[in-house]
């Protein structure tokens, strides 16, 4: 792209987005906001003092009219209102009014109220219309990340619980070819490791107590660190299910040996979806290839739109009822209960 107007016809395109003003009551925040909103952009919600508003617009020639109000003349306040605006999915964008840059981020970084995801990275980007060079310049991470790579990436490795789990097969040997990559790695172990196996997962800790980039995580409390990781690396744990049917990035299998329940169960001539779907939703790795961990980890976080299309394609064929299940089982459960009455 060329000019910035290129930008806004997209964007034009996806339809008006609901745009929350935290503070929005000076000059400038109310005409580039008329602005947006003459362009077809934005349906805007201002938080702020209505009469000063009101007089602002009366003076910069703007109709007041387009604008919904919610009264709130604190500016630490309308921060927290318009963030949770968005958070609550009554508004779909965030825009800084008059309010200082310091009370807009922390309404932002709220832990229990804000946007923020734990341990998330947070970024800026500003894109830029210069007369005298060919295309947009697009300048990202000023004063926020100075020095942005993929070393906020972040790789869960998270294994079964079973004979021969990545723990006690190939961890550290994992480990050590990811520690060259950057990338942010937490190891949360199956709490059955934890329970059984205290002594090991303190040597653990132990070993990686130096490498800022690794983490052995043993507190179970929260599952934050699974749907924020950018892939998760695992044998045959059934956290790979959960993990891409709902975030829909990739998952990277270490082919441990397989615990099989029915030894015989080839006879059936089906394929266990937990075999061929490892393909599916991300590619797997034998012993013997783990020289490529790092370097397929860095392929699937690189195609993770692709994947995102192949794993929603994927779910849409083989899973059903996804969100609804509970639903569906009750209702079946009820379904039953009512014809083994009749049968009576």
């Amino acid at each position: 792209m060329q000019h910035l107007s290129e930008i806004v016809e997209e964007a034009r395109k996806k339809g008006k987005k609901r745009l929350a003003v935290a503070y929005g009551q000076d000059a400038h925040t109310l005409a580039a906001v008329y602005a947006a909103y003459k362009e077809g952009l934005v349906e805007p919600i201002l938080f702020g003092d209505p009469k000063i508003i009101e007089q602002v617009c009366k003076e910069e020639n703007i109709d007041c009219n387009i604008f919904k109000i919610i009264p709130e003349s604190n500016d630490v306040k309308c921060v927290n209102l318009a963030v949770n605006a968005v958070v609550t999915g009554e508004a779909d964008v965030l825009m800084k009014g008059l309010v200082s840059t310091d009370k807009y981020m922390r309404g932002i970084l709220n832990k229990d109220a804000g946007l923020f995801p734990p341990k998330g990275t947070l970024s800026h980007v500003a894109v830029v219309e210069m007369p005298n060079y060919p295309k947009l310049l697009v300048i990202s991470d000023v004063a926020v990340i100075p020095q942005p790579d993929f070393k906020q990436k972040t790789i869960l490795i998270a294994p079964s619980w079973q004979e021969d789990n990545i723990v006690d097969s190939c961890l550290e040997d994992i480990l050590q070819k990811l520690r060259a990559t950057g990338y942010k790695v937490i190891v949360r172990p199956h709490p059955q490791h934890v329970r059984h196996m205290p002594e090991k997962m303190q040597l653990l800790k132990d070993k990686f107590a130096e490498d800022k980039n690794i983490e052995i995580q043993t507190d179970f409390s929260s599952n934050d660190t699974v749907f924020n990781a950018d892939l998760i690396i695992t044998d045959w744990s059934g956290i790979a299910y959960e993990y891409a049917f709902t975030t829909l990035r990739p998952v990277l299998y270490i082919n441990t040996p397989m615990k099989i329940m029915n030894p015989e169960y080839e006879k059936i001539g089906v394929v266990p979806i937990n075999i061929f779907m490892r393909d599916s939703i991300g590619c797997s790795l034998n012993l013997d290839q783990l020289d490529r961990v790092a370097d397929e980890a860095t392929r699937l976080i690189e195609q993770r739109d692709l994947y995102h299309d192949k794993i929603d394609a994927f779910v849409k064929q083989y899973v059903y009822h996804l969100g609804t299940s509970a639903k569906v089982g009750a209702n079946y459960i009820k379904l039953r209960l009512k014809q083994i009455h009749s049968e009576e």
